[in-house]
């Protein structure tokens, strides 16, 4: 039984299944997800409170229960113990696998079919080869709207690119504004100049669409896509793979809107710095396929 943590937004959920995924179809073994943190009140006000994103999927989720969950938490190292333990020579076979920094980590792949995942695991090197399989996982089984599928039609019918533009939490919440970098105007007007062709129709998908309007100015064909709010947001993430090109923020949701878009000749462009100040090695985040700025 595989068992992983589930944490963070929509994206990040996304990651984690990913790589449990992985490791559960190169195992034959059962997965499991342990949704302890989210939606959990109890772990005090800078915990921001989250839904099972991944239930609007493909996906039919089994779910660890308190006595699972207590086995594999008693085989957890200390963070410090965690140290020591990863850099000894020979293959991983603990219980509890804590990922141990941002970067790939490829002894996690050889992960035993009995563990505990705990991490974020961003980078596709955890799940590439299944990347078929992920297409179908996180095919959208919800009910999508009417204009949600009215303008599916019209994005397929065109050169569309989705313009991704995260700010909100970014900006107003003090410890991200420490962490992350929101992409500047002059990344956003790059990267649009970047899509050659000249019947391109931008899309973009915003937390904050009036920092875009007043921002970038272009004569380039540009629309808005404001009605998917809040828990409706797995609707934004289907019309982005539904574009051509992509041009994303430095957000793991639009990362996964531009993975799961299956145009062969897409580009996607990604900002070159994701975090503040180097604060992590970002090398195995975005695909090499993919242009940073």
């Amino acid at each position: 039984m595989i068992i992983v943590k589930l944490m963070g937004g929509l994206g990040n959920q996304m990651f984690q299944y990913a790589f449990a995924r992985h490791l559960s179809v190169k195992n034959n073994f059962e997965l499991k997800l342990d949704v302890s943190l989210l939606n959990n009140e109890t772990l005090g006000e800078k915990f921001t409170i989250r839904d099972l994103g991944l239930s609007h999927f493909n996906i039919k989720p089994v779910f660890a229960n308190d006595l699972e969950l207590e086995r594999y938490n008693k085989s957890k190292f200390s963070k410090i113990l965690d140290l020591i333990y990863l850099n000894l020579p020979f293959k991983i076979n603990s219980l509890y696998i804590r990922e141990p920094s941002f970067t790939f980590y490829r002894k996690a792949l050889d992960a035993p079919k009995d563990c505990c995942l705990d991490g974020y695991w961003q980078s596709e090197k955890y799940f590439i080869d299944i990347r078929k399989q992920l297409l179908r996982d996180f095919a959208i089984t919800s009910e999508l709207s009417l204009e949600t599928n009215q303008l599916a039609d019209k994005i397929k019918s065109e050169q569309a690119v989705s313009i991704h533009v995260r700010r909100g939490d970014y900006i107003t919440v003090k410890e991200n504004q420490d962490l992350y970098a929101a992409c500047s105007e002059n990344y956003y007007i790059e990267a649009m100049n970047k899509i050659k062709e000249n019947d391109a129709v931008f899309y973009v998908f915003s937390d904050e669409p009036e920092w875009f309007k007043e921002n970038i100015k272009s004569n380039k064909n540009v629309h808005y896509v404001t009605h998917n709010t809040g828990k409706y947001a797995y609707q934004d993430l289907y019309l982005m793979s539904l574009c051509k090109h992509n041009i994303i923020a430095n957000s793991s949701f639009s990362w996964w809107g531009a993975w799961l878009n299956q145009n062969p000749n897409k580009m996607v462009i990604a900002p070159k710095h994701w975090f503040k100040n180097n604060y992590r090695d970002t090398r195995d985040l975005i695909p090499h396929s993919w242009i940073q700025l």
